[in-house]
């Protein structure tokens, strides 16, 4: 294979890895998200169902919080796609004016 062709086949091989794990960074910020968002929306859940299971609250009165608590969470979890593709951008921008072609040394002829 000529020098011209197996620096192609590197130089694409490095581009298919930096798209790939500015994919997997990208599902991570995405899942991540996903779950402090659920988290915190089944913690406030389960804090307003308990008080009502206790007697502390009336469950007329936790209906408002959850669905507030619900909208909110269903706000978040909308937003998550656009961080995630944020996040994809951002990272091939970021490779590639870090990277530059591959070049190789040239051998010394003795």
């Amino acid at each position: 294979m000529a020098k011209n062709a197996t620096d192609s086949m590197v130089n694409l091989a490095l581009d298919a890895a930096r798209v790939q794990l500015a994919t997997i960074n990208a599902g991570i910020e995405f899942w991540s998200g996903w779950l402090q968002h659920a988290a915190k929306f089944s913690q406030a859940a389960s804090t307003e169902l308990l008080s009502v299971e206790i007697g502390r609250t009336k469950a007329e009165d936790v209906v408002v919080r959850l669905a507030d608590a619900s909208q909110e969470f269903l706000r978040r979890t909308t937003e998550l796609p656009k961080t995630a593709v944020t996040r994809f951008e951002k990272e091939l921008a970021n490779r590639k004016s870090r990277s530059n072609p591959r070049q190789r040394a040239a051998k010394v002829k003795e």
